[in-house]
């Protein structure tokens, strides 16, 4: 029997090493050259940038398929793909108060709309055009036992993407002046309320009157409407007998005198050192802010004591029509 030297056994095993690695690069062996993966992907649509509003992100399932590469000998591979288009969607909403902000795919947007009020009777208020339902809405109507056409008003509530109609959260009036009329002037159309000049027009409603002939000197009329310039007033409704006497005025601070705590609405002069402040501080009095002054008696040479000073609301003021 002839012996394999060391040296040409060691050559056989090189040789018979390399045949193998050959077959197992041209695909034999058992195989296994390429796999399929599936893969996921989470998608997130970014926030709206429309009208200023915040889009809630949304999450949505995509799928990729990859193709990947295998070594071991029963062929299988590791695959890896990519992603696919998000399926999230948006909700529309809105960071603020101002109503400014509509969300693709939203429904409405939170809106603050203020100015001239009419109930008709339905369960809803035209304010600025824009008929608001009222159902489920909170009401703080002071001077008057509900709204009524005419009296001034602000809604909080939200309108529609196409700005036709709203559901209000909360209605808020207030009557503008209340107090002794004097200077009623028929042929200009005006009159005269603790130094504040009102005007009337043919939108004007007389609550309980037929027009200005039946507003007498001295006595006590009631006057919802329309600040204008400081120390004026159009009126849009007014009540020539109202039920409340006392005094009342709105208008734009002028003359504050922290010193002495007073400040004047158009002739008025308002002695605030007793005053309430509900809802609002003291120190936020400036001139050219509006506000409401409340006092229980009437002014005594041309002051009122003011018993309560509110936050006038700085309306964008525009007519409303009742409808049909």
């Amino acid at each position: 029997m002839r012996t394999m030297k060391p040296l040409q056994r060691f050559m056989l095993g090189l040789l018979s090493g390399g045949a193998i690695a050959l077959l197992l690069s041209c695909g034999g062996g058992g195989g296994g050259g390429s796999g399929s993966g599936l893969g996921t992907g989470t998608g997130v649509v970014a926030p709206s940038a429309a009208g200023g509003g915040d889009s809630a992100a949304g999450n949505g399932a995509g799928t990729g398929t990859g193709t990947g590469t295998g070594t071991s000998a029963d062929g299988a591979g590791s695959g890896s793909g990519s992603a696919g288009a998000s399926g999230g969607t948006s909700t529309a909403g809105n960071g603020g108060t101002d109503g400014s902000g509509v969300g693709s795919g939203g429904t409405g947007v939170t809106a603050d709309a203020a100015g001239i009020g009419a109930a008709d009777g339905l369960g809803s208020i035209i304010l600025n055009g824009l008929r608001y339902n009222t159902d489920n809405a909170t009401f703080s109507i002071e001077d008057a036992t509900e709204l009524q056409i005419g009296m001034s008003a602000r809604v909080a509530g939200k309108v529609d993407a196409n700005f036709t109609s709203g559901v209000a959260t909360q209605v808020m009036s207030a009557a503008e002046l209340r107090g002794a009329a004097s200077g009623v002037d028929t042929g200009a159309g005006t009159f005269v309320v603790m130094g504040t000049t009102v005007s009337i027009d043919s939108a004007t409603v007389w609550g309980d009157a037929n027009g200005l002939a039946d507003v007498r000197p001295a006595n006590i009329v009631q006057v919802w409407g329309l600040p204008g310039a400081p120390g004026t007033l159009r009126a849009t409704r007014v009540l020539v007998t109202p039920a409340l006497t006392e005094p009342l005025a709105t208008g734009t601070v002028q003359n504050l005198d922290t010193l002495h705590k007073t400040f004047v609405l158009g002739q008025l002069t308002v002695d605030y050192s007793a005053a309430a402040f509900p809802g609002i501080a003291a120190s936020s009095l400036a001139n050219g802010v509006i506000v409401r002054a409340r006092g229980v008696a009437p002014p005594v040479a041309g002051i009122l004591a003011a018993t309560t000073v509110q936050a006038g609301t700085p309306f964008p003021w525009s007519m409303a029509s009742r409808s049909s």
